[in-house]
């Protein structure tokens, strides 16, 4: 399809651009290759499950794209001078790093008290590796990540690079993501007097593909600016492509 070459495209070429931009690369600058090959992937998969019309996993796919970049933008979204902007950010990749940890930790507290053999074993090596990295991020005073909804909030003030569709994709697309009631019953309803079975939720696919490509664009965007890169014909070029999905 075309929109998979346009969007494979979008990163090769940033990726090329990142490259001639480096000297030398830091670990901040590893973790931003990471994102964007996470972004590249998932988006890959994205368009994979949509061309087949599976609307329901493409969408869980697109909330966690959409929870991504609203994470790195927050953390690359500093002011001040050069110094001050490599410290906050470095501190904002650490904040996320240590939420995680937290989170794995509480996982793994659970998994230990609810299974027995050997597997326990390789999950208390494994929560006593958390322990230590917690333990360490504690040591040097490093703060937990805000809340998704805090992180929102303070980007709608700032207004850099933000757009008012995050949070309703992110709250919209959880539900592909967090199966529950209100998910079923959009697979089985009834329709006058007998029951309609789906296989899919039956949402318009050409929002589901203009979110992706907004996605991938402003992810690109994103990692371009930070680096000093033009960006703006990869934004007019996603807007000719959206059109088409209107």
């Amino acid at each position: 399809m075309e929109i998979d070459k346009i969007i494979n495209r979008w990163f090769q070429q940033t990726f090329e651009k990142i490259q001639k931009e480096l000297g030398s690369s830091t670990e901040k600058d590893r973790l931003i290759v990471g994102v964007l090959l996470a972004a590249r992937k998932y988006t890959q998969a994205v368009l994979t499950l949509l061309a087949q019309k599976h609307v329901l996993p493409a969408k869980a796919l697109l909330r966690i794209l959409c929870e991504l970049f609203v994470k790195v933008l927050w953390c690359l979204n500093v002011q001040g001078n050069e110094e001050d902007v490599k410290k906050r950010i470095h501190e904002n990749f650490q904040s996320w790093d240590y939420s995680r940890l937290i989170q794995d930790k509480k996982l793994l507290e659970n998994l230990e008290k609810a299974i027995e053999g050997d597997f326990r074993g390789k999950v208390q090596h494994a929560l006593k590796k958390v322990d230590d990295d917690v333990a360490d991020y504690k040591e040097r005073q490093v703060n937990c990540i805000l809340s998704t909804a805090d992180i929102f909030r303070e980007l709608s003030i700032d207004k850099s690079d933000w757009k008012a569709i995050y949070p309703e994709v992110y709250q919209n697309y959880s539900r592909a993501v967090h199966l529950d009631r209100s998910t079923f019953s959009r697979l089985v309803r009834y329709e006058g007097d007998r029951i309609a079975c789906y296989d899919d939720w039956d949402d318009d696919i050409n929002d589901v593909y203009a979110n992706c490509l907004c996605m991938a664009c402003d992810m690109n965007m994103l990692i371009r600016k930070y680096y000093g890169c033009p960006a703006d014909e990869l934004r007019q070029e996603c807007l000719n492509l959206t059109s088409k999905y209107d």
